[in-house]
């Protein structure tokens, strides 16, 4: 009996610790400001225009009590990456969102999405290449140019493969309230070097230039490519050739939505 009233005792003994110690770590987060809250920092004097990269950025913690809602959290800086500070932000300084252009101002300047090296050109192409509006930003297309020739009538040239497509009819798809639809022709912007730009202007002011588009994790080059004319719809063999070999069909590998697939 004393055993277990000993034992029971010191049971008790331990909870009343345990309590105050609770009750003291209460106390103490509740005069320091609360839990600790990671917010997130730069390591560096950022100037008005800076991009933000991860080099750029850090956390802290500070108490929850003195966090907002400006503050921008460790969870969100994969928003801000790329984008740019409105402000100068002194090292160790927390960022809060105030300081990054984010939403319209940000996402309406084509020029700041335009990566160092490249060029932005606009094209007008024909309403089939806008797929009845599908066409967006970020997608990845190859480009044709339809033109006719002396003596050889309408023929189609391939231009340039797996293009970046910027914007369309206004559109960057991060915030823009162009609507991309359909029409029988629209303004699409595409992603290209210097030459290749100086390539598609040209093309664009003198024949009418086609879209298709590619998957996104599809960057094959096709070096077969080459000019069609209508000689190439007359062709038996041309036609033979260009039909999907057995086992190879292109669409094999598409499966029907669960609702229409097949019993």
């Amino acid at each position: 009996m004393k055993i277990g009233a000993f034992v029971a005792s010191m049971i008790v003994a331990l909870l009343g610790v345990g309590a105050m110690f609770v009750s003291m770590q209460q106390y103490q987060a509740r005069t320091s400001g609360g839990v600790p809250v990671q917010v997130v920092i730069v390591t560096r004097d950022l100037a008005p225009g800076t991009v933000l990269t991860e080099d750029a950025l850090g956390v802290r913690s500070m108490p929850e009590s003195y966090v907002e809602r400006r503050h921008v959290r460790p969870a969100d800086v994969h928003i801000i990456l790329g984008l740019r500070v409105r402000s100068r932000v002194e090292t160790n300084e927390s960022l809060v969102w105030s300081d990054v252009e984010t939403g319209e101002e940000g996402a309406r300047e084509l020029s700041r999405l335009v990566r160092s090296g490249v060029r932005a050109v606009t094209v007008n192409v024909d309403g089939a290449s806008g797929f009845d509006g599908l066409l967006r930003a970020g997608d990845r297309v190859d480009v044709f140019h339809h033109a006719t020739r002396d003596g050889e009538g309408p023929v189609t040239t391939p231009l340039l493969q797996n293009v970046l497509v910027m914007a369309v009819r206004g559109d960057v798809g991060r915030g823009s309230d162009h609507e991309c639809g359909g029409g029988s022709s629209q303004h699409v912007t595409l992603a290209a070097t210097a030459e290749q730009g100086q390539l598609l202007l040209h093309a664009d002011s003198s024949g009418s230039i086609g879209l298709t588009l590619r998957n996104p994790t599809d960057i094959a080059i096709v070096d077969s490519l080459d000019t069609t004319t209508d000689g190439d719809l007359r062709d038996p063999e041309q036609l033979r050739r260009l039909q999907s070999p057995v086992g190879a069909d292109p669409l094999a590998a598409v499966t029907a939505p669960a609702d229409v697939r097949a019993d």
